[in-house]
């Protein structure tokens, strides 16, 4: 819950402060007053109104957390594609197995790429829920609207970019490799 508290007092000679109440930015307090995010005219549904920002502030918090999870995923799933390829291709010059074995490559860089594109989605996926979160606790476009709504009307990100130039360079090799002539 995000909360602000109030000027501390003094109290025989230290400061104590006071119990907080539970505000949306520092704006509004959540207990059914009108002009709070998400504040309802029935009182018994104000009262729960806390617990629920409480949820999306949890799940925007373990949505973030996958979100890191699913970049880190790829990273590895690049540097181990690229690792296996480097040593199929190794393991190919050394032993001469048939030509056949050059559509390895192919099938394992596709399927890369699918399992990328699948992280892509997924990650697009929790970017727009986390941007529906945004809005909750900061509800207008001119002030601080969150990360996720902020890039909303950005183009591509690089992240997205160099992931589809890197699969599509590796496909691409792969292939080469499997059509072009040995010595």
């Amino acid at each position: 819950m995000l909360t602000v508290g109030r000027e501390s007092k003094k109290n025989s000679g230290t400061a104590v402060a006071e119990p907080t109440k539970p505000v949306i930015l520092g704006k509004t307090e959540i207990e059914g007053k009108e002009g709070a995010v998400g504040a309802s005219q029935d009182p018994t549904l104000s009262k729960a109104e806390p617990d629920r920002l409480g949820f999306h502030l949890k799940e925007y918090d373990f949505l973030q957390k996958e979100h890191l999870a699913l970049v880190e995923h790829t990273h590895k799933l690049e540097v181990y594609a690229v690792g296996g390829l480097a040593a199929f291709y190794a393991w190919f010059i050394e032993h001469s197995p048939p030509r056949s074995a050059l559509w390895i490559p192919i099938l394992l860089s596709s399927l890369g790429a699918f399992r990328s594109w699948a992280v892509l989605v997924r990650l697009h996926q929790i970017k727009a829920y986390l941007r529906e979160i945004e809005s909750l606790f900061a509800p207008g476009d001119h002030e601080p609207t969150g990360w996720e709504r902020h890039r909303k009307n950005t183009r591509l990100s690089p992240f997205v970019w160099t992931s589809i130039v890197f699969w599509g360079v590796l496909v691409i090799v792969s292939v080469a490799s499997a059509l072009l002539p040995l010595r």
